[in-house]
């Protein structure tokens, strides 16, 4: 695997399985695992080729998308919630404290005060 022919053996190999799309993904990503350091160099770099893209690093940038729009909707909704959270208990203790004084007015009969034109208080 070493080499470029090695390399292009192995990849062919995976092609040629006739697995699907996931499957050869699985098998790439065990393959390059347990590869050399001087195995993986050569498979990677043999993947980056147009002969080989199509079918690994296609796929794999596929994957990335789906897995950073999952990551970003997952991320959002949480942002969402606690905002929507925040705000609403933020509004609920400002109307709490608007009903506290009402009452408070009310207990009191005291009346609203209107301040005419003038001014001057009724």
């Amino acid at each position: 695997m070493e080499t470029p022919a090695g390399a292009r053996q192995v990849l062919a190999a995976i092609r040629d399985t006739g697995a699907s799309h996931a499957e050869r993904r699985r098998l790439t990503a065990i393959i390059l695992n347990r590869a050399s350091d001087a195995a993986r160099q050569t498979l990677e770099a043999m993947m980056s080729t147009a002969e080989w893209k199509d079918d690994f690093i296609e796929s794999y940038v596929q994957i990335g998308v789906e897995q950073g729009l999952e990551q970003g909707l997952e991320r959002g909704l949480v942002q969402g919630l606690v905002q929507g959270l925040e705000q609403g208990l933020e509004q609920g203790a400002a109307n709490a404290k608007a009903q506290d004084v009402l009452k408070v007015i009310d207990a009191r009969r005291l009346a609203p005060i209107s301040v005419a034109v003038t001014g001057r208080r009724s």
